[in-house]
């Protein structure tokens, strides 16, 4: 459903000026290789020469909500520009991993919020910040901590046990994803992770911090030697990254 009010001008573009309501049932949005796909969209768009205003977009994801806002202009020199608001909540974890990475062994409910700007097709361009956590999930599965579960496996009396929850701050700059504490959390261990992720080379450079916590920090003196904080460093790519020992 579209209701249009306005002026466009199909000579030149320069004088229009009109509103678009928008409503539908579905709407592809392409990211990088994948596609991804929503349900119930709805927005309000205005259009004033070559410039953009998106209000009030709401759509459906992976079992969740995507809400947001932003401001696009289409410059002469064939480029777009972007400077976007969004939130997410309660998107099915697994569903959104295996559309964009092809990987579906990760499970959960992820929610956030961030800002974003650059020009579209140019990576090096994008810059912003925001927060992330997901919530009743098998987090470690996921590819980029996937090489690290093998060693927190190897800590635990009762060898390999599921991360629950995960949060964390972001910021963006030139296309690189930086974080100064991403925290991951079972229920007898913790991992801190801080590091960065370059998009457009598809390169990590990370380290994660693992210690123990619930009933394992009464026990950790016969299970965890000395207390031991264990460190990890990751380089490689994230859906190959290589994680290894940094005090062993």
């Amino acid at each position: 459903d579209i209701r249009t009010i306005g002026l466009i001008d199909y000579k030149t573009g320069q004088r229009t000026d009109v509103t678009v309501h928008v409503q539908g049932k579905r709407m592809d949005f392409p990211v990088r290789k994948a596609i991804l796909e929503f349900d119930k969209v709805s927005a309000i768009l205005h259009i004033k020469s070559n410039h953009l205003s998106v209000r009030d977009f709401q759509g459906r994801i992976h079992e969740g909500t995507l809400s947001g806002s932003g401001e696009f202009d289409f410059l002469a020199i064939g480029k777009t520009t972007y400077d976007v608001q969004a939130r997410l909540k309660d998107v099915n974890f697994q569903k959104l991993t295996l559309a964009l990475f092809k990987y579906g062994d990760s499970s959960g409910k992820l929610s956030g919020q961030g800002s974003f700007k650059g020009v579209f097709d140019n990576w090096s361009t994008l810059e912003g910040s925001g927060t992330l956590r997901v919530e009743e999930g098998n987090i470690m599965s996921i590819p980029f901590l996937g090489g690290l579960s093998k060693f927190i496996g190897t800590l635990l009396p009762l060898g390999y046990e599921t991360a629950h929850q995960a949060r964390g701050d972001f910021v963006i700059e030139k296309g690189v994803i930086k974080t100064d504490k991403l925290e991951i959390f079972g229920i007898n261990f913790a991992v801190v992770c801080q590091g960065s992720y370059d998009i457009e080379k598809d390169k990590v450079d990370a380290d994660a911090r693992v210690s123990s916590r619930g009933l394992l920090v009464l026990i950790s003196p016969l299970v965890w030697p000395l207390g031991k904080l264990f460190e990890y460093h990751a380089d490689g790519t994230f859906g190959e990254p290589n994680w290894q020992p940094k005090n062993l």
